[in-house]
């Protein structure tokens, strides 16, 4: 017998517990009564051979063991699969509660007894004694107590794992503890009513389990455990392997890679390939302009690289890799002696002692995202049968490659955005080969600030923004609208759950839903949407899964809420998804028309164009002769951008209006423009890592655009953006004279009606004096098609 406890005895370990066969025996009875006749043979001799020893009617001592392994053996071979070998099964017999094994399989104590010193390894004692254990089996043992006294099913799962390193190679094996409790029988010694059982289940939300409220209430002292536990280890060293890689992912910071890589991958690959002889290699392809590049941090990894580089070489490699890439394949050498004399690129690995050696190509998807390698200081280390075992890792590792790439692609980014601000297509490559120098020129001098400014002066901007009318609260309306179907649906499961199972718990998710529903209706909780998602999320789920699994008859309605909570197909998601489907729809056709516009900008002279998605859709322009100093600046193509902008405006006002029919959820949008006559200063600022305006005077223009968008008509409470109107807001008689002379053009074309409103505008905090042209836009076809067309000087004479 052994005892997998610590000296100091848990509360687990005080409870009144007696070793019985009684449950077993009555469950073998039932049994032979179920069976059919051939296997009915064998259980009769069973029942007839534990029934003839008189021990096992009262409980067992442990003192008694020894009289009783013949029936031992049998009940070991009864909860054997059939057909399985003893010596490959991990299966022991336990004392209740207590981890005492009086009984097991030789592969079972093999396993959690040292074989030089006969006692329980440590790693496993050190797992069955944790705190997390001890809190898991205190909520199994209760969990127990609720279901076979109080009828109440258990949701609780939970696994305790466990790893054994090997005592010749140290490689740690993983192991499953499942515990079968169907063999222990609880009695109450002082009985509890079942409605004080689920108010404090209320109280606790049914899964507290560990809480000291539920031990004072429901103390172990007060129940009697009898019969005996059946434990068994299942191997899960591929999974955990794997998950352990998982992990890694998960918890890699920038700094600690190689600590990660080090500690985490290569000892989990090594553990999934049984052999602690071979290395790993790891290169994931960092590209600049879509070729590759090789840093410290790609480098260190890779023998293959480090090979190179000691020779002077590493320059030719980046060439080499590219031809691998247009024909990967594996490469596998298990003597490279012997089989690859002549091979120079194999030579620089024999100098580095490697006899035997694999290469493996990488996948995320269709994409080759690096290389793994396998090294060996000795012959014959690397088999076939291990490259095999990689198989079911390699999803995990082109995860931990893509980490590593998106790792090394933000730090361009940041160097980008840190040092300049998002960019145009047009000139974007000019700029990483940019960022890529700093960042190797930063490695190596430790350069820790960039000092110059990139500053455009005297450029003409130009903002426009088109905004989902309404958003916000057809966002709200729609979630509520779900979330009222969703409980809905709960309280009729839950009825027909209630025909077949009558538990107390029913009644009282049925309530909580009910009282959703109306809270709901009622408007009370529209800003706590958060809270109905967790009680569906975290008790209404949890219940089902339950019913679902172990009520074979419930399966079908319980299936029907799935259904209906699939957040692309379910009902319980309809009204959020044809809303967001109808702003995505919108902001779709919105951004192409902007594309278009943008295009046409370029061809008459190079600007920079910048949009940013809100509900809706905002721009910046700005245009000058310090953005594009190789082609001379005139304000005859300030003007025709002016009015392109407008025209641009009026085409997206009416692609919009022509989406409504197409639209599961109508949505309309506003047009807004704001005029600035005046030219200003722009600057990448580092500071606050964007694309800004430079100067104390010029920031006015900036706070202005970020205020302008839920501005009101001056003593009304009447917002100045409406739908299928273009809204300008200005501040000069200069600007408002312009773009009258743009209106009437395209009033002319048909694209405007003939009324202008001229506004004046509440004060907002720090600006003052703001005024406003509203004009509506004509929403059928015109005469004259000019929509999304940028107005050259040849169609249009400006000035």
């Amino acid at each position: 017998m052994i005892e997998l406890t610590s000296d100091n005895f848990t509360d687990l370990e005080k409870a009144d517990t007696v070793l019985s066969f009684r449950c077993f025996i009555e469950y073998l009875r039932k049994k032979v009564e179920a069976e059919k006749e051939i296997r009915n043979i064998f259980l009769i001799h069973a029942l007839a051979k534990l029934e003839a020893n008189p021990l096992l009617a009262e409980p067992v001592s442990l003192s008694d063991i020894p009289k009783i392994q013949e029936e031992l053996e049998l009940i070991v071979t009864l909860l054997l699969p059939v057909l399985s070998e003893e010596n490959e099964q991990h299966l022991a017999l336990a004392t209740p509660l207590r981890p005492q094994i009086f009984f097991g399989t030789d592969t079972f104590y093999s396993l959690v007894r040292s074989s030089f010193t006969g006692k329980p390894r440590n790693e496993v004692i050190e797992t069955i004694t944790t705190k997390e254990t001890e809190k898991i089996r205190m909520k199994m043992v209760y969990s127990l107590i609720l279901e076979k006294i109080y009828g109440i099913p258990s949701l609780f799962k939970a696994e305790i794992v466990f790893g054994v390193p090997d005592e010749e190679t140290s490689l740690i094996s993983y192991f499953r503890i499942n515990i079968d409790t169907r063999f222990l029988e609880v009695k109450s010694k002082s009985p509890v009513s079942q409605q004080d059982i689920m108010a404090l289940l209320n109280e606790t939300d049914g899964k507290d389990f560990d809480k000291q409220k539920l031990k004072n209430f429901l103390p172990l002292s007060e129940f009697f455990f009898s019969g005996f536990s059946v434990l068994t280890l299942t191997d899960i060293t591929g999974q955990q392997s794997i998950e352990n890689i998982k992990n890694a992912i998960i918890h890699m910071h920038p700094g600690d890679s190689d600590e990660y890589y080090r500690k985490e991958v290569v000892s989990a690959l090594k553990v999934l390939i049984r052999n602690n002889t071979v290395e790993f290699g790891i290169l994931p392809f960092f590209r600049i302009n879509n070729k590759l590049v090789l840093t410290e941090e790609n480098i260190q990894y890779n023998v293959m690289v480090k090979a190179f580089a000691r020779k002077g070489e590493i320059e030719i490699l980046p060439g080499m890799l590219e031809e691998y890439v247009k024909k990967p394949k594996i490469v596998f050498y298990s003597r490279m002696m012997e089989e690859n004399p002549d091979n120079v690129y194999m030579k620089h690995l024999l100098e580095n002692n490697i006899e035997s050696y694999a290469l493996l190509p990488v996948y995320n998807g269709q994409d080759m995202v690096g290389i793994l390698e396998l090294y060996s200081k000795q012959k014959d280390s690397i088999t076939i049968s291990a490259l095999a075992r990689l198989d079911a890792a390699m999803p995990v590792l082109a995860q931990f490659l893509q980490h590593t790439i998106d790792g090394f692609n933000r730090k361009i980014e940041e160097i980008i955005k840190n040092r300049f601000t998002s960019l145009q297509s047009a000139v974007e490559w000019r700029f990483k080969e940019e960022a890529w120098r700093y960042f190797m020129y930063s490695q190596e001098h430790n350069l820790k600030e960039y000092t110059d400014k990139i500053i455009f002066k005297e450029v003409y901007p130009l903002y426009g923004g088109i905004d989902i009318r309404n958003s916000t609260i057809e966002r709200n309306e729609a979630m509520v609208a779900d979330l009222i179907v969703q409980c809905q649906l709960v309280i009729e499961i839950l009825k027909e759950i209630k025909k077949q199972v009558s538990i107390p718990i029913v009644d009282s998710l049925t309530f909580k839903c009910s009282t959703w529903i109306q809270a709901i209706e009622t408007k009370t909780v529209r800003e706590d949407n958060i809270r109905i998602s967790e009680f569906l999320e975290e008790e209404i789920v949890p219940f089902l899964t339950y019913f679902r699994e172990n009520n074979p008859t419930l399966r079908s309605v319980i299936d029907s809420y799935w259904k209906a909570t699939d957040e692309e197909t379910g009902i319980a998601y309809k009204n959020r998804r044809m809303l967001e489907t109808s702003m995505q729809t919108i902001n779709a056709a919105i951004s192409q028309q902007l594309d278009q516009f943008q295009t046409e900008l370029q061809g008459a002279y190079p600007c920079y164009f910048e949009k940013f998605r809100t509900d809706g859709i905002e721009y910046d322009i700005y245009i000058g002769q310090a953005i594009t100093p190789d082609k001379p600046f005139n304000t005859l193509y300030l003007k025709n951008i002016r009015l392109g902008q407008l025209n641009a405006m009026v085409s997206i006002a009416r692609m919009t209006h022509r989406l409504l029919p197409q639209l599961e959820k109508p949505l309309r949008t506003t047009q807004l423009i704001f005029i600035r006559s005046a030219a200003i200063d722009i600057s990448f600022r580092n500071d606050e890592r964007k694309f800004d305006v430079e100067g104390a005077y010029n920031i006015r223009y900036q706070i202005i655009k970020k205020r302008i968008d839920k501005v009101h008509i001056k003593n009304t409470s009447e917002r100045l953006t409406q739908p299928d109107t273009i809204a300008l807001v200005y501040l000069t008689k200069k600007e408002e004279t312009e773009y009258l002379e743009y209106i009437t053009y395209l009033q002319n074309l048909g694209l405007l009606e003939n009324k202008v409103e001229f506004l004046e505008l509440e004060e907002l905090q720090g600006v003052s004096g703001l005024k406003a042209l509203r004009v509506t836009v004509v929403l059928e076809e015109a005469s004259i098609n000019m929509i999304g067309q940028v107005i050259s000087s040849e169609t249009y004479p400006i000035g």
